[in-house]
């Protein structure tokens, strides 16, 4: 980036204050963005967002960037399983009253496994393990004959942290009401039902 812009403040406008990890990183493939920039065809300001008024956005800074239109880009909202609806005997399961198992499974809802891959680490090592787990419990569920399994938080489990809350982008933070909690306990103890 410093050879593409050898003149720009890298350090304030495109070192991040959060990991990378926490929140979602920008990318610009062809260095397209770069050529905008050298050409004084775009500005970039990186500030925290004070207010916005007729004028503009007024920076923490004091500074003022006036606009004529202004388009957010935090419109994300997530939901769970892409807006699935899941039902379990005829009633919809509310997902923010479950607890999670091993980042894969629900205490609300039997024989569902939900793939969730690392925050810090490659998405594709935790969606493999968690393949792996499956097919052992699969396995292990036609070995004995059993048709359903479903984790089960125990009485005294209590909610620590939300399942989300290392990550820290706003789009993360605004779903935290709809999101699985995550106990005291390292993993609820899981029940097999049999037949």
């Amino acid at each position: 980036m410093r050879k593409e812009l050898p003149d720009f403040d890298i350090e304030k406008h495109f070192t991040p204050s959060y990991n990378p990890w926490e929140q979602r990183l920008c990318l610009a493939p062809d260095g397209d963005f770069f050529e905008s920039i050298k050409k004084n065809k775009v500005s970039v300001e990186t500030e925290i967002i004070d207010s916005f008024s007729e004028k503009g956005v007024q920076l923490n800074s004091g500074k003022l960037i006036e606009a004529d239109i202004i388009v957010t880009a935090t419109g994300i909202k997530l939901q769970n399983f892409g807006g699935i609806r899941i039902f379990v005997d005829g009633n919809e399961v509310d997902v923010s009253k479950s607890f999670i198992y091993k980042s894969m499974m629900y205490t609300q809802i039997p024989n569902f496994i939900n793939t969730f891959g690392y925050i810090n680490a490659s998405w594709t090592l935790k969606a493999d393990l968690t393949s792996k787990y499956a097919c052992r419990l699969i396995n292990f569920m036609d070995d004995n004959n059993y048709a359903k399994c479903l984790p089960e938080a125990p009485e005294d489990l209590e909610e620590t942290k939300g399942f989300l809350d290392d990550f820290s982008s706003g789009y993360v933070r605004r779903a935290a009401s709809i999101t699985v909690k995550q106990g005291n306990k390292k993993n609820p103890g899981l029940i097999i039902k049999t037949i």
